[in-house]
């Protein structure tokens, strides 16, 4: 005779796997180092930067188990799908007991026990239905319904309050998974980069962040510089910048706001920080012998080539400070003819410099020009990941703070009997009882060995 075998079905076996809480508690670990993993180290840098910093071998294995890009990798969405699975089974599991004691039967549901949830209190009085009548209208007073149980041989009052108590844990379990799933969103879609607009112009494309340096991207939308600030010490050196900045759909400005560091501009899942400027020189050349003009906009050691003059001119230096602006500038012909020019901050002095000159070099405005550097954060999961916050605390603070709480009251004996029963603190529930009983104008009865909170 056979022994019967002990193995249960393979999708059995799957189902128990995912309803375990160890396993789930595994994978919440693993999702957090994972995520640990992805903040710490540097996400999507150049291929040089982990090379400098693990050296090439340790590099080259980082690389290849996706801690370069881990919200990416294979083996981090593997670990998000099985907690999503793993927290959907778990709730899934236990839900249709829920159901049942909480909606459809929460009255043929025992509510005698001899647990820390059950409490008994023996009531004696002479007239059991005059006590069951006050009661009554005690009960009605804190339940929504009390049912009414009226039998030959005896009357029964049936009540409970707070039934969504049960359900609350899945508001957890649900916060948890959207939280997980804006982060998946996030991973998917979101980026960081980089952008820069000039002053006075408009862009509508970011550069992405990557492996091998950064991608273009188009924005939904056009940002315009309006203004750019730099306040100095008065030494000259960089205080605070500042970016007015305007946001254009279809041509349209829908949105303005001055940007400082730490102080973003937010367009929908688009954050928009203050990361860097760059201070240029306008300089406006002048050609004597025929009036020409030619303008150019140029950084330090920066050289352009003006067409309508024929000439390329080099921005050597460019100094800003509490005197002004000051400048040394080459330009120089194709025929290998070349032109020096100092500008200092005083107009006089330039124009008396440049006198006999072919060519002449004047500041443009007042003031330089200036490109600002913003960081562009896109995160689209950000308005999940806050949902899923909120439904967390809230599940997790109506799931410590609100109790099912159920009473069924029966005469028996010499009196009445009330037996209760709570899904957590007992202590406050017995004090309930009590106080229901007291404004019934009844004793409050023998706790005894019935009342396991004594």
């Amino acid at each position: 005779m056979s022994k019967p075998s002990n193995a249960t079905h393979p999708t059995e076996r799957v189902w128990r796997f995912f309803v375990s809480i160890k396993v789930t508690i595994v994978l919440l670990v693993l999702w957090g180092l994972g995520s640990v993993a992805g903040t710490l180290i540097p996400q999507n840098a150049e291929a040089w930067r982990y090379v400098q910093a693990y050296g090439p071998e340790t590099a080259n294995w980082l690389s290849k188990l996706g801690f370069f890009d881990v919200y990416h990798s294979t083996w981090y969405s593997l670990i998000l799908l099985l907690l999503i699975l793993a927290i959907v089974a778990c709730s899934l599991n236990t839900l249709s007991a829920k159901i049942a004691l909480a909606v459809t039967q929460p009255k043929t549901r025992r509510v005698s026990g001899t647990s820390k949830h059950h409490i008994t209190r023996d009531i004696p009085c002479d007239d059991p239905p005059t006590a069951l009548q006050a009661l009554k209208r005690e009960m009605e007073k804190d339940y929504k319904n009390v049912h009414v149980d009226d039998s030959p041989q005896e009357v029964r009052l049936y009540a409970h309050k707070q039934a969504f108590a049960h359900f609350m844990v899945y508001a957890v379990h649900l916060g948890l998974v959207i939280i997980v799933l804006g982060g998946v969103i996030s991973a998917l879609f979101g980026f960081e980069g980089v952008m820069e607009i000039p002053e006075g112009e408009s862009r509508d494309v970011v550069f992405k962040r990557n492996e091998s340096g950064h991608a273009p991207a188009a924005l939904p939308f056009a940002l315009r510089l309006d203004r750019f600030e730099l306040q100095r010490f008065d030494t000259g050196a960089p205080k605070d910048y500042v970016s007015e900045l305007t946001v254009l759909d279809g041509g349209q400005a829908v949105k303005s706001k001055r940007i400082e560091v730490n102080t973003p501009l937010n367009v929908g899942d688009y954050n928009f920080y203050q990361s860097s400027y760059i201070e240029q020189a306008a300089l406006l050349v002048t050609e004597r012998a025929t009036g020409r003009t030619a303008q150019a906009v140029l950084q330090p050691f920066e050289r352009r080539f003006l067409a309508d003059l024929d000439l390329w001119v080099r921005l050597d230096t460019f100094r800003v400070d509490s005197q002004g602006m000051s400048a040394a500038v080459t330009l120089a012909r194709p025929d290998g003819s070349v032109q020096q020019v100092t500008l200092l901050p005083d107009l006089e002095k330039n124009r008396v410099l440049q006198a006999d000159q072919p060519l002449t070099v004047a500041f443009a405005k007042d003031r330089p020009a200036y490109t600002t550097g913003l960081m562009v954060v896109r995160d689209p999961g950000a308005l999940w990941i806050w949902v899923g916050s909120f439904l967390m605390v809230l599940g997790l603070y109506l799931t410590f703070y609100t109790s099912h709480r159920r009473l069924a009251v029966q005469s028996g004996g010499a009196g009445v009997i009330l037996r209760g029963w709570c899904q957590r603190n007992p202590q406050a529930f017995s004090r309930e009882i009590d106080a229901l009983i007291r404004r019934a104008g009844l004793p409050t009865g023998d706790h005894g060995a019935k009342d396991s909170n004594a």
